[in-house]
């Protein structure tokens, strides 16, 4: 009893930040570095689209008998994956959270004492483009989100900590005694999707015993700036597997699975063929009359002709996925770091017709709590909650989005709009306050920005970066929490006198409206109203 309790106590004292003034976990006792691979980010905007395989880490260590609790701390600039002894760690997807990485980075700290063997063990990082690492896309034909978001090359940190019953501590940590080699996943947007060549798979590489010789030692990465500290939000993970409905052949060759509802995240679908197949995968939430897939209404950035998008970029920038199948004649495949929008999903280059069994839409979304629920006799009323839950979590991918396809941006207007309805269905305290923290690194001394994380967009005005203090409201109205205000109530005193020099006669006379709306409605009175 006595041991456990100092080994509680131990594992305590390394969980993570307890005070501003101390070292993040990273940083204590032996540092980790931020690691990345050798290659340069390419040199013109066209180049970013060709391929990129996502470099793949690895690291051998040995562990001692009588381990008694082992914790990985890992984030990244970027999106991660990380593996020990072949095995993924953890349930999380499309982590670490977005964040303005050059001032805010949350990391995770999971429990992976099953995952380590007596002797050798080795772990394993994938390392993703996330929105750190965007394509050149101009949104609008206008907006390159390279220059709109804060990028980089892609880097990652992590620490294990190994804890063993005669109260010693090991720990493994990220620096340039990790290899790295190139993988399959060729490309990896998140907003366009993914290319795979299952012919480039490495097998083994994150297993014990492997044979690295050729693999080439990891770079010393820029550190992205941001404070790094532990997540207190619920992570974005896979939350439902989705049951096709049917699926059709408008065309010879071309299969439509139709989900039968509209929601956020990817697939899982058991592949089968020959070596050097491509198979691809197109996304829309509506069908045309014949049959076919609309993909139009969920085109990233309405980029949906010949030279909007800028250099490199596609005529029409639908979400899309590519396997080709390599040595396996049947495999399961599911895309990684990266989500679409859809309830249609259209597959060329099968040999033969897929089965329902085959294939599984998953829906990734924020894992929010949900104790809140409704139901009526009508059943036209139930059918609009559960469409409205449904639209609700599938815009919450770690930032509540207007949408989850063509932009993916936090804007304030929505949250504004939205938010006690949000509040009403789920348990938004703590993903509120990481909205908030967002606003807070977005916004700006002397003008108003739209998005949390800034996403470069800055003409709608005092109503959209409101959000900042009428979400801080909601938490106090709806949780009794004083304590974001208390923390934060300088910087409000500040932004009411940033708001009192832009608008010194206390009218708001400039920026958008009520958005959208079927009859003109003046910015004197939305925006009076909210400031």
């Amino acid at each position: 009893m006595v041991l456990m309790v100092l080994m509680i106590l131990m594992i305590l004292s390394w969980g993570g930040i307890k005070d501003d003034t101390e070292l993040p976990v990273f940083f204590r006792n032996m540092p980790a570095d931020w690691i990345c691979d050798g290659r340069p980010l390419p040199e013109s905007d066209s180049m970013y689209y060709l391929d990129q395989p996502a470099p793949q880490f690895r690291k051998e260590f040995t562990a001692e008998n009588d381990v008694v609790n082992a914790r990985l701390f890992i984030t990244a600039a970027g999106y991660y994956q990380g593996f020990l002894n072949g095995e993924a760690v953890g349930n999380n997807v499309l982590d670490p959270a977005w964040t303005d990485f050059s001032k805010r980075i949350y990391y995770t700290i999971y429990d992976v004492t099953s995952q380590i063997m007596e002797g050798n063990n080795c772990m394993g990082v994938t390392l993703g483009n996330g929105f750190y690492n965007p394509l050149p896309l101009k949104k609008w034909g206008r907006r390159n989100l390279r220059e709109d978001l804060v990028v980089g090359k892609p880097v990652f940190i992590a620490k294990l900590l190994i804890f063993y019953k005669d109260g010693s501590v090991e720990e493994i940590v990220t620096d340039n005694s990790w290899k790295y080699a190139y993988g399959p996943l060729l490309k990896n947007s998140v907003y366009l999707g993914v290319s795979y060549d299952a012919r480039k798979e490495i097998q083994g590489w994150a297993t014990a015993g492997f044979k690295d010789a050729s693999w080439t030692a990891a770079s010393i990465g820029q550190d992205p700036g941001g404070k790094l500290q532990e997540a207190f939000f619920p992570p974005v993970q896979v939350m439902r597997e989705i049951r096709p409905h049917g699926i059709t052949a408008p065309e010879p060759g071309i299969y439509l699975v139709d989900m039968g509802e509209i929601f956020t995240g990817t697939y899982k679908i058991k592949i089968s063929g020959n070596k050097g197949d491509t198979i691809t995968f197109r996304f829309g939430e509506r069908i045309y009359e014949n049959g076919s897939l609309n993909t139009m209404t969920t085109v990233i950035g309405q980029i949906k002709q010949k030279g909007v998008g800028g250099a490199g970029a596609p005529d029409i920038a639908w979400q899309t996925d590519s396997y080709i199948l390599g040595d396996e004649q049947e495999t399961w495949f599911s895309p990684p770091f990266t989500y679409h929008v859809f309830r249609y999903m259209e597959i060329t280059g099968l040999e033969a017709r897929p089965e329902i069994e085959d294939i599984r839409g998953l829906f990734i979304h924020s894992n929010i709590p949900s104790n809140n629920s409704f139901s009526c006799s009508s059943e036209l009323l139930n059918s609009i909650q559960e469409a409205s839950e449904r639209t609700f979590r599938a815009n919450l991918v770690s930032v509540q989005s207007d949408c989850a396809a063509r932009e993916k941006f936090g804007y304030g207007g929505d949250l504004i709009a939205t938010g006690e309805s949000f509040i009403c269905n789920f348990d938004m305290q703590a993903f509120y306050r990481k909205t908030i923290y967002d606003w807070v690194d977005a916004m700006k001394d002397s003008s108003f920005v739209d998005t949390a994380p800034f996403a470069g967009v800055e003409y709608c005005g005092l109503s959209w970066e409101s959000a900042y203090l009428i979400t801080q409201y909601y938490l106090y109205l709806y949780y009794n929490d004083t304590e974001i205000i208390e923390e934060l109530y300088e910087l409000n005193k500040e932004w009411m006198e940033k708001v009192a020099r832009i608008h010194p006669e206390g009218i708001v006379d400039e920026g958008l409206s009520d958005h959208e709306s079927l009859e003109p409605v003046p910015v004197q009175l939305t925006g009076t109203s909210h400031y």
